[in-house]
């Protein structure tokens, strides 16, 4: 969905990630598909991607936004930070 708010256009797409059980090609392409949209929208404006990554970040003691809270099972946490470095 495409809105403009204050003269500016943005991308709103609705995601719904695959489970930390489904097999990882299926984890696979939903992260490629996102990376090819982020890579197509994200140039064009501002984008916005609302919905459920599925995502745990896992734990990490020397990390203030992670923190040492996180569960163990991080494997699409993992992918998700890796799509944003």
């Amino acid at each position: 969905m495409n809105v403009n708010i204050l003269k500016t256009q943005f991308t709103i797409i609705g995601v719904y990630g695959p489970n930390e059980d489904e097999p990882v090609p299926n984890k696979e392409h939903f992260y490629e598909t996102i990376q090819r949209v982020v890579t197509v929208f994200g140039i064009s404006g501002k984008l916005v991607l609302i919905g459920d990554f599925n995502a745990r970040p896992g734990r990490s003691n020397n990390n203030h936004i992670i923190g040492h809270f996180g569960e163990e099972s991080c494997d699409n946490g993992a992918r998700l930070i890796d799509l944003w470095e």
